[in-house]
């Protein structure tokens, strides 16, 4: 998402003064994660696992090092949690339904638990994963917002790169709880990675938002 070739794009012809390995962030450029789980990572945590990256870094390699950092705080909580009696608590509890969703099986009565719980645990906390994997721990709104006319210029030509040179390349595209996106945003998708095959997960029945897309729409999305 953030190659590091991206540092010698060429600004457009205008006496600009800025590149991309010169932009800096501030601490208003972070915004917490909180899904409702027992875990927040909030924008002051991000801020700071930011602030002990090396400061001559490219910024490209210092977000990147930043959300390694908040991908293995993620994980310690997934396994401190796995290994809490709560969990098997939980685990001992769902139902053969629940077990069937969860590990395409039923439990047997002579396996380890540990391992179950924490792919229990991990399925909690998935949609904080990809929120961590997307970069939604950074305002990208913000930072767009407060660049100058120059800094502008360089945000299009990162777009304009990555919708020229990187998306058309992406073969494989797999969506998950699709029955949760807009029927636009799903065909947007497909606008934005034009030759990629599209694997798709959902049930209709869980849509947890109204005007979402109807399933009998996919095959027009996705012929």
């Amino acid at each position: 998402m953030l190659p590091s070739d991206l540092a010698a794009l060429p600004i457009a012809d205008q006496p600009a003064t800025l590149t991309i390995t010169q932009l800096t962030l501030q601490a208003s450029d972070f915004q917490s994660l909180s899904p409702g789980l027992p875990l927040t990572i909030d924008a002051a945590t991000s801020y700071q696992f930011f602030l002990k990256t090396p400061v001559d870094t490219p910024l490209d390699k210092r977000i990147q090092a930043t959300q390694q950092q908040l991908t293995s705080c993620l994980q310690e909580s997934i396994t401190n949690e796995a290994q809490s009696a709560d969990a098997l608590t939980q685990l001992e509890s769902l139902t053969e339904t629940e077990q069937q969703r969860l590990f395409d099986r039923l439990i047997r009565e002579d396996e380890p638990l540990a391992p179950l719980a924490r792919k229990m645990i991990r399925h909690d906390y998935q949609d904080l994963a990809d929120q961590l994997s997307g970069y939604q721990w950074l305002a990208f709104d913000q930072i767009i917002a407060r660049q100058t006319p120059i800094d502008a210029v360089i945000a299009a030509q990162i777009y304009a790169y990555l919708t020229h040179h990187v998306f058309p390349n992406v073969k494989q595209v797999f969506i998950d709880e699709v029955q949760d996106y807009h029927a636009s945003t799903l065909s947007l998708f497909k606008q934005l990675f034009p030759k990629a095959q599209f694997t798709v997960f959902g049930d209709q029945h869980q849509s947890i938002t109204p005007h979402k897309v109807q399933f009998e729409q996919l095959p027009t999305i996705f012929p």
